[in-house]
């Protein structure tokens, strides 16, 4: 059976990113995913809706886990003002995270 989402939001339409952004700074979490090809079906679903996202591999109590990302955000100010538009499309679950590579 196909891989079950970890925890997903189902999106309505949200602002997209501009994909040239570095990854290094702020991440909005969109989904997480319990194998790299639910997280990359994740991707192109929300590609296909001009949402642009990409896969983070992360290790949470020793699990592996594949997380649906927003990334480039400068500061943490920036990431939170974007999230807050990102949770009023319809990603009532997303969360910020920095990222450090």
């Amino acid at each position: 059976s196909p891989p079950k989402p970890v925890a997903a939001a189902k999106p309505k339409a949200a602002p997209k990113a501009a994909s040239q952004r570095p990854v290094a700074g702020w991440a909005i979490n969109l989904a997480t995913m319990s194998t790299r090809q639910g997280a990359i079906r994740e991707v192109d679903k929300l590609s296909r809706q001009g949402i642009d996202a990409r896969v983070r591999q992360a290790r949470v109590k020793g699990r592996t886990l594949y997380r649906v990302q927003q990334t480039g955000y400068a500061t943490q100010a920036e990431a939170t003002r974007e999230l807050q538009k990102i949770r009023a499309s319809g990603f009532k679950s997303a969360w910020l995270n920095r990222v450090t590579d």
